[in-house]
């Protein structure tokens, strides 16, 4: 069976470093989106970039949402430190974002590869953006398999996670879609 193609929205820390790693060996990483998270936008990109640069990953890295739907951007520096990726010497790289922004490029990728999983493991705002701007992605993908929300309660605060309690109005917006949807709580 082939290798299913994904396009992986991200706020990495150390959990999506590793997510990175696995994607980029078990399924077709077609692109990896970012997004504000578990640090800011210009670090969740970063490292992105070094991340992509370290594993081999040759998949285009494309900027995302800087601050949630709605508020303030919220992160999460006593879980992955100030730059997200807190610890380990990160290496020099040359890599930079491509050009086009990450909704944008949901878009316009799912579009010429019908067929293609969104794995959001961050906060959610560049899914329902690109949802907002082409309601019709979600017929297009296979489905969104993404890390948030919860059944049991929460990380955050007793009943929020993380992912959806940085972004709840875009959550509402995926979980409302009508697309596919895998929740990993």
């Amino acid at each position: 069976m082939p290798a299913p193609p994904v396009i992986v929205d991200c706020d990495p820390g150390h959990d999506d470093a590793f997510a990175l790693l696995v994607a980029s060996r078990h399924a077709r990483l077609v692109g990896i989106t970012t997004v504000s998270g578990n640090a800011p936008l210009e670090r969740t990109t970063h490292n992105a970039l070094v991340i992509s640069h370290v594993v081999g990953i040759d998949a285009p890295v494309h900027a995302g949402a800087a601050a949630p739907l709605a508020g303030e951007a919220r992160h999460a520096p006593e879980v992955h430190g100030e730059s997200g990726l807190d610890g380990p010497s990160l290496p020099d790289h040359d890599r930079v974002p491509a050009g086009s922004e990450a909704a944008d490029y949901l878009v316009e990728a799912t579009r010429a590869e019908p067929g293609t999983w969104l794995v959001p493991i961050g906060p959610l705002t560049n899914v329902a953006t690109a949802i907002r701007r082409s309601p019709e992605l979600v017929e297009t993908i296979a489905g969104i398999s993404l890390m948030g929300g919860s059944a049991r309660g929460g990380n955050v605060t007793a009943s929020a996670e993380f992912n959806v309690w940085a972004d709840p109005e875009a959550a509402d917006v995926v979980f409302r879609s009508g697309a596919r949807i895998l929740m990993s709580g």
